[in-house]
């Protein structure tokens, strides 16, 4: 089930496990100007829905990042979906 958390929620996870799968679904250049360490770039319109749930990070979840929120919202509606 999908759940919003801030920024800051992730960076507290990502500091307690580095194993965490970040995936930045934003274009590949507002990826390569900006983009979170070991963050792997999906765009939004790439999305594997299937492949990602087979394969979700070592915590057991996928968090989905993006500039605004929006997309990483439709990543996570998509992924519900699936």
């Amino acid at each position: 089930m999908p759940e919003n958390i801030s920024p800051q929620e992730l960076l507290n996870r990502f500091q307690n496990n580095e194993r965490i799968r970040i995936i930045d679904v934003r274009t590949p250049a507002e990826f390569g100007n900006l983009h979170v360490r070991n963050a792997e770039n999906i765009p939004l319109d790439c999305l594997d829905t299937a492949s990602l749930a087979s394969n979700p990070g070592k915590d057991g979840f996928l968090y989905f990042i993006c500039q605004s929120g929006g997309r990483s919202k439709k990543a996570c509606d998509a992924m519900s979906t699936a």
